[in-house]
């Protein structure tokens, strides 16, 4: 209950301030047609909070608190997570949208959050890569800075200060990778021990001036790239079938689907969709079958059409018949049709370019082949009843007369 009132005493706080700021800047939010709603930022130690309220997201704790009319008991507020309103929306599409969501079921409502928790522990985890590729960068740099130095000083002195230099940068290495597995650290406020000075008076950069570097590229955004580069397309001319040893890799499991995606599985408007391997902007089946219009071709010289079917996962038509190389490991995959999977390439068997894997293929076979057991059946017994009925239809002929 204190952390309610604490809420809507901050709430109404926040809502003066921001009437004065009005109307001192002359600004157009006084009105109620423009008026904003307040939008707290909690973080996790509000957990009791949160518990209290319905329809929040647990992975990013913002939510659009709504004035009294949306009470509806005395401890019992509804929210909508911020992420699905958008930011800086008026207050009758908040109304309107709270409405509509509202009105939704429990098992809506709930996929409705899950499928935006998703998306935002997406963001967040593709934002940790980020500053993971730039750590290990720059700590490659301080590396191969500290080998050429090693190698220097070994023509006079060879006591071994290439091994501590090199166990200097894998001590480094060793506290920015445990640094990047904390969600919510603080570039700012660590403290990284510097490094200790060379002999030869070279300079070297310092593990401040590491952190303050990255904090840098982080705070540039547009320095990093948005493709996560998980996985890279095989470059023309592909084999025909896979090139090792087929029989040890067919069998080798392949890493989770989303481990592997280069993009987020972004919806557009006009029923597009950002392919998770691409990044390119495809209509999807449903736009086809509604408009026949050419939105992406794969080449000059190919006028297909690239789209994202509904059991795809997000790969366009384009992607799903690419052989893929996993960044991290080397190996070789490619999209099953029948597994809806990505599937270890020597699993395709001779046929490289085939859209199924050799298991699929046999199972497609068996299924085949039961069909056309069943329609032969099927034959015989109608030919069957055929005679039965021909041979009932003489009999009666021959009584007759």
């Amino acid at each position: 209950m204190d952390l309610i009132l604490q809420a809507q005493q901050q709430q109404q706080q926040q809502q003066q301030q921001q009437q004065i700021d009005d109307d001192e800047t002359g600004g157009e939010t006084g009105s109620p047609e423009n008026h904003r709603p307040f939008i707290p930022k909690y973080s996790m130690k509000d957990e009791n909070l949160l518990r209290r309220v319905d329809l929040t997201s647990t992975e990013h704790v913002n939510a659009v608190f709504f004035p009294d009319e949306f009470q509806l008991g005395k401890d019992h507020w509804v929210a909508v997570p911020k992420h699905i309103l958008g930011i800086d929306t008026d207050f009758a599409f908040v109304t309107k949208k709270m409405e509509e969501f509202r009105k939704m079921s429990a098992a809506d409502r709930q996929r409705e959050i899950v499928r935006w928790d998703k998306m935002q522990r997406w963001e967040r985890n593709m934002y940790e890569d980020r500053i993971a590729i730039l750590m290990q960068q720059r700590a490659l740099l301080i590396a191969h800075h500290n080998n050429n130095h090693a190698a220097g000083l070994a023509l006079s002195d060879t006591s071994g200060n290439s091994n501590s230099n090199n166990s200097n940068s894998n001590v480094l290495m060793n506290r920015m990778s445990s640094l990047k597995r904390s969600r919510d650290f603080d570039l700012v406020t660590m403290k990284p021990p510097a490094s200790s000075p060379t002999a030869s008076g070279v300079p070297t950069p310092t593990a401040n001036d590491l952190y303050a570097s990255v904090a840098q590229s982080i705070a540039n955004y547009s320095e990093v790239p948005d493709s996560k580069r998980r996985c890279i397309r095989m470059k023309p001319p592909i084999p025909s079938r896979f090139q090792g040893d087929m029989d040890a890799q067919k069998d080798v499991p392949v890493p989770e689907f989303i481990s592997l995606m280069n993009f987020p599985s972004l919806s557009l408007p006009d029923n597009l969709r950002c392919c998770v391997m691409c990044g390119q902007a495809c209509p999807t089946s449903a736009a086809m079958k509604q408009s026949k219009q050419k939105m992406r071709t794969g080449s000059k010289s190919n006028a297909e059409v690239a789209f994202i079917p509904t059991q795809n996962k997000g790969l366009c038509t384009l992607c799903d018949v690419n052989v893929w190389i996993i960044a991290s490991t080397g190996m070789e995959i490619k999209w099953c049709k029948g597994c809806k999977n990505f599937r270890c390439w020597a699993a395709f068997g001779d046929k490289g370019h085939a859209t199924k894997c050799m298991r699929c293929r046999e199972r497609q076979r068996e299924k085949y082949a039961a069909q056309k057991e069943e329609k032969e059946k099927a034959l015989v017994l109608r030919g069957r009843e055929a005679s039965g009925a021909k041979a009932k239809a003489n009999n009666n002929y021959s009584d007759k007369m």
